[in-house]
């Protein structure tokens, strides 16, 4: 079994969860489908990670699409 500190844990949930959030917002299909998807992949993923990832609610960006693009360029 892999051991990941707090911090560690946090960016996992923090990267899958967000790139399955980014997935839904950039294709305009039913977000139904979307959803389906990210939990057929999530199925993949290894035990040690699914652990990861349900061990605590994700932290993504609140905000508008337009609000969270203009926080995450580099300035």
């Amino acid at each position: 079994m892999i051991f990941y500190t707090d911090e560690e844990s946090r960016t996992l949930r923090t990267a899958v969860y967000g790139a399955m959030l980014l997935v839904s917002h950039a294709d305009p299909g039913p977000v139904l489908e979307e959803r389906f998807a990210g939990l057929r992949a999530l199925a993949n993923l290894s035990p040690d990670l699914r652990l990861v990832l349900g061990s605590a609610r994700p932290s993504v960006p609140a905000g508008t699409d337009e609000e969270i693009d203009c926080r995450s360029r580099p300035r």
